[in-house]
């Protein structure tokens, strides 16, 4: 099942012996568009602090009846509060991803395993960790293609011949190692109370210095497209009408 970025940020998480926090953002990897950490703002518990957490920590989100229920992980308090400490005004650097990985006992995603199987691998350390010379600058400064899903909302959405409206949200699949699956975008600037999906491949352009978004095809045709409910479930027969309509192949096949 799809779930919305925005109803997932603002969960509570709860460690085995008691609420750590809640999910204050999502941190996700633009070239594969999955989602690799949630940020968990711990509150008053642990005085201006962030911790990261990796999906695979997180689990499964809580149904979307009843999305009061927290994130439950199998972590204790102290897990999380000895964790590598991040800041807001910084980049998440590959070396501390590593740090992270190594301090909850999980493989990371680029040591070739399975980063979604929760199955630590007990003779990694983050001195293990690859650094190709091209990634260097990556592994000291940030990974420049870690983004945060509350700063693209708001972007523009451009077609080949006009402005469509702006992003909104992202549609998660959490079944699918968190792959996001759509852009939903409001197109209120031309049509009230129209919202559309659009998936992240069928895109031609993220310009991050301004902050918009492109796809090569023209309004007339977005226009047209089957449109989406955001208080209702996406199902299968949505969304194979909507590749249809832009002539993609669905994921699923």
């Amino acid at each position: 099942m799809l779930r919305n970025a925005s109803r997932l940020i603002g969960l509570a998480v709860e460690a085995t012996d008691g609420e750590v926090g809640s999910v204050s953002d999502l941190l996700f990897d633009d070239r594969q568009w999955t989602v690799r950490w949630a940020v968990v703002d711990t509150g008053g518990w642990l005085a201006d602090r962030q911790v990261l957490l990796a999906p695979t920590m997180l689990g499964e989100p809580p149904p979307p009846d009843d999305e009061r229920r927290p994130f439950r992980v199998a972590l204790t308090r102290w897990q999380v509060e000895r964790s590598p400490d991040i800041s807001s005004d910084e980049p998440v650097s590959r070396r501390h991803e590593a740090q992270l990985f190594e301090h909850y006992g999980q493989e990371p995603y680029w040591a070739g395993g399975d980063p979604f199987s929760g199955v630590g691998n007990p003779h990694w350390t983050a001195a293990d960790m690859p650094a190709p010379a091209a990634e260097r600058d990556e592994h000291r400064t940030g990974d420049p293609h870690l983004r945060s899903a509350k700063e693209i909302s708001g972007y523009l959405v451009e077609a080949r011949n006009g402005d469509i409206g702006e992003v909104e949200d992202f549609l998660i699949d959490p079944a699918a190692a968190w792959t996001i699956r759509y852009l939903a975008v409001d197109a209120g600037r031309w049509l009230p109370d129209r919202r559309l999906l659009i998936a992240p491949n069928w895109l031609s352009e993220i310009d991050w210095q301004s902050r918009t978004v492109r796809i090569d095809r023209c309004l007339r045709e977005i226009k047209e497209a089957p449109a989406y409910d955001a208080d209702s479930a996406i199902d299968r027969a949505y969304e194979d009408r909507l590749h249809r309509w832009f002539g993609q192949p669905g994921y699923w096949i």
